[in-house]
Order: C-alpha cells, then sequence, then structure tokens
C-alpha cells in the first residue's frame, strides 16, 4: 500500500488487514490525476512495471528514452492516465503482488484473496467518518486488540505513533527513533488540513482519536455508555445522529452496499444509476440527521 500510494492517484483514509481480508477507505484524485504532466503519468507506470530491477528486486527508475517514447503515444498516456486513478486497477496490483509474494513462498498458484473485492461509495463527511472509524476498530472488534493503539496493523495505530513521536520530538529533537516515528503515517491523507494537504474531516485527528477511543471502549466491553457533550458535537458537525453511533460498527457492512449516505445522498445515486433504490435507505433515516 505504502508503494503504491506514491504511484497511484489514489490517497488512503484508512486501512486494517485482517488474517483473510483487508478493508481499505481510499480518496481517488481525478483533478491531480488530469493536471498531471504526460512525463509524470509515463514516469508512475514504467516505474510500477519496470523493464529492469536491481540486484534486491527493486524497480529501476525509467530512462529518459523509455519516457519519452512511451508518451508519443498519446492514446496510450490518456488510458494510462485513466488506470493510475482507478480503484479497480489499484487493487488489481495490490491483490497481484501479495499473490506473487506468498505463491513465491509456498510453491503454489492461485489467488491470496478470496475473490475481487467489494466497494462502497462514501460521498459525505459522516460516511466517511463512519467507514473509517469502522475499519480502525477492526481488530477490537475481532477482538483481536484491546484497543486502538494496540491494533497493530490498521492505519490508526500508525497515526497514533507518530502523533506520540512528534510530541516526544518537542522536548527531544535529537532523538532518532523518534523521528523515524514520526514518519511513518506520512503516505496517509491527514485527517484535518495541513499546510501542504488538504484533509478529509472537519476535525482534528486528536477529536478523532477521541472519538474512536470513546467508540472502541463501547464495543470491547459491550456496554453502552453515555456520549459526551463533547463527542456529540463533533458528529453533529458531520450530520450524524449520536444516539446511533455504536449501531454503526455491528452493522455497517450489511446496512451499506454500492452508497452510504443519507437518504437523499442514496436515492440520487441510484437516480444516476438508472435504479429506484439501493440498499440502505431505512438505515440512512436511523443514522443521519436529515
Amino acid at each position: 500500500m505504502i508503494y503504491l500510494s506514491q504511484i497511484f492517484f489514489i490517497g488512503i483514509d484508512a486501512y486494517a488487514i485482517m488474517d483473510n481480508h483487508m478493508h481499505i477507505v481510499i480518496e481517488t484524485k481525478y483533478t491531480v490525476a488530469d493536471s498531471a504532466s504526460a512525463e509524470d503519468v509515463a514516469f508512475r507506470w514504467l516505474y510500477l512495471h519496470p523493464k529492469k530491477k536491481d540486484k534486491f528486486g527493486q524497480p529501476i527508475p525509467p530512462t529518459k528514452k523509455e519516457i519519452e517514447d512511451f508518451i508519443k503515444n498519446n492514446e496510450e498516456v490518456d488510458i494510462t492516465r485513466a488506470k493510475l486513478r482507478d480503484p479497480s486497477t489499484y487493487m488489481k496490483e495490490l491483490n497481484q503482488s501479495i499473490a506473487k509474494k506468498i505463491n513465491k513462498e509456498d510453491g503454489t498458484t492461485g489467488r491470496f484473496w478470496r475473490g475481487r473485492f467489494d466497494s462502497v461509495y462514501l460521498p459525505e463527511e459522516g460516511t466517511t467518518l463512519k467507514c473509517m472509524m469502522y475499519v480502525d476498530l477492526n481488530e477490537i472488534r475481532a477482538k483481536i486488540a484491546k484497543s486502538p493503539e494496540c491494533s497493530k496493523f490498521s492505519s490508526c495505530y500508525r497515526r497514533i505513533k507518530a502523533e506520540l513521536a512528534r510530541e516526544k520530538l518537542k522536548d527531544e529533537p535529537n532523538n532518532e527513533i523518534a523521528k523515524e516515528e514520526s514518519k511513518l503515517d506520512n503516505w496517509l491523507e491527514p485527517v484535518f488540513n495541513t499546510k501542504k494537504k488538504r484533509g478529509f474531516l472537519n476535525m482534528s485527528f486528536k477529536e478523532y482519536l477521541v472519538l474512536l477511543d470513546w467508540t472502541g471502549r463501547q464495543i470491547r466491553d459491550d456496554k453502552r455508555g453515555a456520549i459526551s457533550e463533547e463527542l456529540e458535537s463533533i458528529l453533529k458537525r458531520v450530520g450524524l445522529k449520536s444516539e446511533k453511533w455504536i449501531d454503526t460498527f455491528l452493522s455497517f457492512e450489511k446496512d451499506f452496499k454500492r452508497v452510504a449516505g443519507s437518504e437523499n445522498t442514496i436515492r440520487k445515486q441510484a437516480k444516476k444509476a438508472n435504479n429506484h433504490w439501493f440498499q440502505g435507505v431505512g438505515c440512512a433515516k436511523q443514522h443521519f440527521i436529515q
């Protein structure tokens, strides 16, 4: 994922890697892809599929001539640009690379994952928050981890480690370990706006973490606690009903199939697809402030 995030015009908001499946929340960066030069598109694709590798099996960057030859075909450049912003191509490259490595280790052939991926469109901030937390709390729901900071195979683990390291560097600016750990989340999209990038949620990472920690405790202990005014205001900010918040993490995948969002959003997307409805309208009424 780290490697592909440097090549594709796709950002990673959250992920969780389990024993037999994984969840990824992605952003498709169409405007960035459309504004990229033909040389940039060629470099990314040729680096992804290199003609040569070094003695360690790492791709050797394409030569100037290879890039020049590639961009002579304008149609090929346009097709490649579309591939580099396409979630299906991204998942294909990700799954194939894992399968090849495992098959080589096990001396076998075939797919590693069960089959083709399923996807749900997240057009609203509220659904992005719901889905991101659903993913970040996967290990807790599966009773593999007791808390977000112990969920080693998730994005929240990297974000927490990096945030703690950055705090440590304020007191120990020469701490080499902290310097390295502070970079752990560099390849992930920022939760809130930074000087260089726009965030995908209208809340700071610390606010997100408070909500994540409280939610994780409710799921782990199987007891409903009273949601505080602080957390309630965060949820209202993104159009969610606080009294239905915990229910999301017990049935998100079952409730929403193609589109997750408010009732109006789901109906609009269904109309665009020439369908009468999409699954999730009833759940949307319960979870979203209309």
